[in-house]
C-alpha cells in the first residue's frame, strides 16, 4: 500500500513516540537499564511490604501510612517513621515526593534503634514546603543544621512531584540532588563535618552519624506526605 505524505507523518511520530517512551519505566518500575545497574525498588506501588515502623513492626496499610494508586502517603499523623527493613551502607537512593500545604517532613539514613527517636542517629534530609513553612528556618534539601545549598540555589516545587538523589559514600563522598540540582557535597566524619556538628544540638547525641550502615527513614512528623518511585542501588 502507498503511503500518503500525512499518514508518513502519522507512521513516523507514533514510531518515534513509542520508542521514547520504552526508554522510561512506568511509575513503581525498574528499567533494563536501572536492572543492570543495581536499582532495586523499595516501594512496589501496592503494599508496605519491606517497611516497618521505627522500633516496630510492619505497619497496617491505611491505618496512617498508606500504599494506594501507586504512591506511599502518610494519610494522618501518629503512624510513626517509617524504616526500611533491609539496612544499607554506602547506596544512592532516588524518589519522589509531594509535600502538603506548609507541611513539614524528612527523610533520614543510617537510622538504628536507640533510646530516642529515629533522629537521634540518623542524619536528615530535609522535605518543606519552602514558601508556605514559616516554622522553620530550614528548606527542603537541607541536612538539618548541617548543610545548606549556596545561596540563590531553590529548585523546590511547590505543589508538584520533587525529586531527591541522595548519594552516601563513605569512601568518595556523598552529595544530595534536588530535581536535577546538585546542592552540596559533604564526607561524614571528615574535619568539616565535625566542625559543623560541633555548633549542632546534635554534639551530646553519640549514636548520631555514628553507624556505617542503618535503615532509610520516611518521617512522620504530623503533615501529609508523600512518596513513590522510591529505589536504591548499594555503592560497592
Amino acid at each position: 500500500m502507498r503511503l500518503t505524505l500525512p499518514r508518513i507523518a502519522f507512521t513516523v511520530l507514533t514510531m518515534a513516540a513509542l520508542s521514547s517512551t520504552s526508554l522510561f519505566a512506568a511509575d513503581n518500575t525498574l528499567t533494563a537499564e536501572e536492572k543492570s545497574a543495581g536499582w532495586e525498588l523499595l516501594f512496589d506501588g501496592k503494599t508496605l511490604d519491606g517497611w516497618k515502623i521505627y522500633k516496630g513492626q510492619q505497619p497496617e496499610n491505611g491505618k496512617n501510612w498508606k500504599a494506594e494508586e501507586g504512591v506511599l502517603s502518610l494519610a494522618k499523623p501518629g503512624g510513626g517513621d517509617l524504616v526500611t527493613e533491609k539496612q544499607f551502607e554506602n547506596f544512592e537512593l532516588a524518589l519522589d515526593f509531594k509535600i502538603s500545604e506548609g507541611g513539614n517532613s524528612g527523610l533520614m539514613f543510617h537510622v538504628v534503634d536507640t533510646d530516642g527517636p529515629s533522629y537521634y542517629s540518623g542524619p536528615e534530609i530535609q522535605i518543606l514546603d519552602d514558601a508556605r513553612n514559616q516554622r522553620e528556618a530550614q528548606k527542603s534539601g537541607y541536612l538539618y543544621q548541617m548543610y545548606k545549598p549556596a545561596e540563590g540555589v531553590a529548585p523546590f516545587k511547590a505543589d508538584e512531584w520533587n525529586s531527591y538523589v541522595i548519594h552516601i559514600d563513605s569512601k568518595n563522598g556523598s552529595w544530595v540532588k534536588l530535581n536535577g540540582v546538585k546542592l552540596y557535597d559533604f564526607e561524614i566524619g571528615s574535619d568539616d563535618w565535625k566542625k559543623r556538628l560541633e555548633s549542632t544540638k546534635f554534639k551530646a547525641w553519640k549514636d548520631f552519624a555514628a553507624h556505617k550502615s542503618g535503615s532509610i527513614c520516611l518521617q512522620d512528623h504530623g503533615d501529609v506526605v508523600s512518596f513513590r518511585n522510591i529505589k536504591v542501588r548499594e555503592l560497592k
